[in-house]
């Protein structure tokens, strides 16, 4: 089942999960190393650790840095490299 574009709670603002990147070329298709796009039209977020809270997935903390703000709202980045050497 597929999350693209639903909504997360952090920190009473809604964010919807805009996409899953790969972190590099050579990485491609890794559940190991992948960037998730997040954005918001309700509000801000600081960088930090945040509490998100999803239906399906409960409650659990995600390091986000603040990107560019587009007609998509404020965009939010988590990288996840669980890679090994």
């Amino acid at each position: 089942m597929s999350v693209l574009g639903q909504s997360f709670t952090v920190a009473g603002v809604a964010v919807q999960l805009l996409s899953v990147q790969d972190v590099s070329p050579d990485q491609a298709g890794s559940e190991n190393a992948f960037v998730l796009m997040f954005a918001s039209a309700d509000g801000t977020l600081d960088q930090g650790l945040p509490e998100f809270s999803h239906p399906q997935f409960g409650t659990f903390p995600l390091m986000v840095v603040p990107g560019v703000l587009d007609s998509d709202g404020q965009h939010y980045t988590a990288v996840f490299n669980r890679t090994h050497g």
